[in-house]
């Protein structure tokens, strides 16, 4: 990966207020906008601006994140109706060009990639009625679009929206673990912000004592198809990336799990070990 350096500038001064987010030498803005917020987004430049943007919202029940993408030309007034029409969304990212460097067919093509983005990584459920098309462009203009893409996936993650990306693939250098209980068995190995289960690992039919937070995530991955009935178990259509390792192992036994304990080599180390012998 080559460094970067990300400016993220809090208008206000207030961290969960309005926050501005750049790339050093390149004309991408984005700004999170709190929906109690929206007054202040109005006096803004980017109001004005052609961009795509993300309404971002948590289920009340199951805290299940809810997405809706959009573009707009210009994006503010868009967004306003969105106020009156949509109430889900607690917060909104919007993306945009300094000058005149994002056009409509730009944010079209924005909103149909993070659209399918989104809904291949299946980490959130999408409000959308449709999936966007993506718009016929010359190569140079996909060549710029995508080139905004790559900075809006770069800036994501650091805003809290980590919604768009698959889980990194295995390298050959990665310490790969498995689980056994419950008649079932899965297969993982740790990633820098969890824990990813491997594309035809078992999860358990019945649960035993799980927390809340496991049975929505197990009742979401079974909705999404990502965990899919195959008889005696369920089994996992694609490698799918949990907050924890523990997270990981209680949805796949659907039971109570300490996951750096229960996650073992072929040799029979646990997770825990692994981790404290890095130091």
């Amino acid at each position: 990966m080559t460094p970067v350096s990300i400016t993220l500038f809090l208008p206000n001064g207030e961290p969960m207020g309005l926050r501005v987010i750049e790339i050093s030498g390149h004309t991408l803005t984005g700004l999170v906008v709190p929906r109690i917020l929206f007054h202040e987004f109005k006096n803004r430049d980017e109001y004005k601006r052609t961009g795509v943007y993300i309404l971002v919202g948590a289920n009340d029940d199951t805290s299940d994140i809810t997405l809706y993408v959009g573009e707009a030309d210009p994006a503010g007034p868009r967004l306003e109706a969105h106020i009156k029409n949509k109430d889900f969304w607690s917060y909104a990212i919007i993306f945009t060009a300094q000058g005149n460097g994002m056009n409509k067919a730009h944010v079209q093509h924005l909103e149909s990639r993070l659209h399918t983005l989104a809904a291949n990584a299946k980490k959130c459920t999408l409000d959308n009625g449709n999936s966007p098309t993506l718009p016929t462009l010359k190569e140079s203009q996909k060549a710029e679009a995508e080139g905004y893409l790559n900075d809006i996936l770069l800036c994501l993650p650091i805003l809290g929206a980590d919604y768009f990306s698959l889980p990194p693939k295995k390298t050959q250098t990665t310490v790969e673990f498995s689980i056994s209980a419950r008649g079932i068995t899965a297969f993982g190995y740790e990633s820098t912000k969890g824990f990813i289960v491997q594309k035809g690992s078992q999860a358990a039919k019945t649960t035993a004592k799980i927390r809340t937070l496991v049975k929505n995530t197990r009742d979401r991955l079974v909705k999404q198809s990502v965990l899919v009935d195959k008889g005696g178990a369920y089994e996992l259509q694609q490698d799918y990336e949990f907050n924890s390792p523990s997270l990981a192992g209680a949805c796949m036994i659907g039971g109570q799990c300490n996951g750096r304990k229960m996650w073992k080599t072929k040799d029979g180390k646990t997770l825990k070990q692994i981790q404290d012998a890095r130091g």
